[in-house]
Formats: structure tokens, C-alpha cells, sequence
């Protein structure tokens, strides 16, 4: 298991409200499945971007 530190699990009821703030990023969900997530940033809050791409098993960087 990684490290505290560096790993977070996160749980959001998306029956409730479909757009999600986790400290200065907000997000709306598109789309989310057991292995997916589509979303779109609505807010960055200013957070340098490493450029993503969507792959067959979820997100991972480009």
C-alpha cells in the first residue's frame, strides 16, 4: 500500500450533486463508472496541469 502521504481515498455521493470541490480544484462529472471517470474542470484553482489523457482504464498521465 502506498504511503499516506501520497494516496487519499476519496468517496462522493453523485446522486446528490454532480459537481465535486477536493481542496482548490472543483470538477463537474460527466460520467462515472467502477473504472471510469469523464469530467470536466470547472475551477483550478491556479494548479500547475500535467497534461491528461483518457486511456481504456480510467485517467492516467500523458
Amino acid at each position: 500500500m502506498a504511503r499516506p502521504a501520497f494516496y487519499q481515498e476519496l468517496k462522493y455521493d453523485l446522486g446528490r450533486e454532480n459537481e465535486i470541490t477536493f481542496k482548490s480544484l472543483r470538477v463537474k462529472v460527466i460520467e462515472a463508472t467502477n473504472k471510469n471517470i469523464t469530467f470536466q474542470v470547472i475551477d483550478d484553482g491556479g494548479l500547475p496541469w500535467v497534461p491528461l489523457v483518457r486511456c481504456q482504464e480510467g485517467i492516467r498521465n500523458e
